[in-house]
Parts: C-alpha cells; structure tokens; sequence
C-alpha cells in the first residue's frame, strides 16, 4: 500500500495495511512476467481520523514503468487500512555528566539543535512522553579542550510505539564550548574591611597595614 496526499495538521500517516496482501493478476504470459511490483494506491489528503479506504491497483515494470492493464485482470478488489498518529512537541534534555575536559578547561556552555523535536503514536503514549533524553554515555570518551559538536541519532531513545514525526528529523547536534581557566590576584586594602557585630567595647587593628592579596581562580 501507498498513500498520496497531506493527512490534517496535527496528525501524521502510520501504519498502512492492505487487505488482502496479495492479489492474483490474470492475462498474457508476456504481461504477467513484466511485472515486477503492485501498489494498492489511497489519497489520504485532509484525514483526521482512522479509515479504510478503497484502492486502486498500479502495476509497474522492472523499470518503474506503469503497465497497461487493459488485457490484465485481479481477482478481487483491495482496500487499504490507514492509523493516523497524533502529533506534539517535547524537549530533547542531554545528560553532560560523563564530557570530560583537559586539565585547565571547563565547560562554558552545552547548546543543542533543536532543542525540541516533534514527535507522533497513540495518543496515550503521547501523553506518556515529556521529553527525550540523551543519556551520559552518548559523551564518554576522550578529553576535550576545544569547542566539540555531538551529532546524536535521537531515534533510538524514543519510547515504544513512539516515532518522529519527521523521520528525516532523527540528528540533534549537542555543541559544547569550553573556556580556559585561569587565575587572577586583587589587593585589597585592610581599610576597606567592614567589621560586623564587634563589641563596642572592644577595639580592632590590624599587624600589617599592606594590602591583602586574594588569589582567584576560575574560569
């Protein structure tokens, strides 16, 4: 079976299923062993609904080429069993824990694309679904120290009976960007210290007037 045509919005084309699955074609030998493939042919456009629908037959060559049927007969009429799925839309969340990074780099930022992915099946599995997650493992391996890009195939942490609604749609990339670290020094002077809840019979100085150094590392 195929199906011709746009299915409403909000919904995508699942299963198809011919009934019968096969059909006995009646004519000339020289016709009969032209064919290479039948197709039972359905026009889904604007469906909302499961339905069965009638069809029509197409034979094709070994080419590709549509056979004249007119010297051709079947032995019964097919029809053609078509499930919509519904469709929506969740977030793809990544678990980062396992990248690791050089000595002297941290992370900086993790950007994915596309952050959300549509996804179709039943609707009690929809509803089951609030994101797609990509797990540690996807990111272990050897130490980084420059931006890095993930391409992960998303398909294989749907859930059961979920698809994409896209199946063309399966890559999100995970870009990685990391900074260098470093170290910074302040000085700060003893007189900018702000001293709280001393007693107020009480005085408080300092041994050394220098300035303080505070030493900050980060990146």
């Amino acid at each position: 079976p195929v199906a011709s045509g746009q299915v409403r919005s909000g919904y995508v084309l699942g299963k198809l299923t011919a009934d019968p699955e096969t059909v006995t074609i009646n004519g000339p030998k020289s016709l009969v062993e032209k064919i290479s493939k039948v197709e039972a042919e359905v026009n889904v456009s604007g469906l909302s609904e499961n339905t069965v629908l009638d069809s029509a037959l197409v034979l094709y060559d070994e080419n590709n080429n549509v056979i004249d049927q007119s010297r051709l007969a079947n032995n019964l009429g097919v029809s053609v069993s078509v499930t919509l799925y519904r469709t929506t839309t969740v977030p793809v969340e990544a678990d980062t824990s396992e990248i690791e990074v050089k000595e002297g780099y941290s992370i900086s930022n993790v950007k994915l694309a596309p952050e959300e992915i549509e996804i179709a099946g039943p609707e009690d599995a929809l509803a089951k679904v609030k994101s797609i997650d990509i797990p540690a493992e996807e990111f272990s391996g050897e130490a980084i120290d420059s931006r890095t890009d993930y391409t992960i195939d998303i398909s294989k942490y749907l859930p059961e009976d979920i698809e994409l609604a896209d199946s063309n749609a399966s890559s999100v990339i995970i870009t990685v960007t990391l900074e260098k670290d470093g170290t910074k020094n302040y000085e700060l002077p003893v007189g900018s210290i702000t001293v709280k809840n001393l007693d107020e019979n009480l005085r408080m100085s300092y041994n050394k007037t220098d300035n303080l150094e505070v030493h900050v590392k980060g990146s």
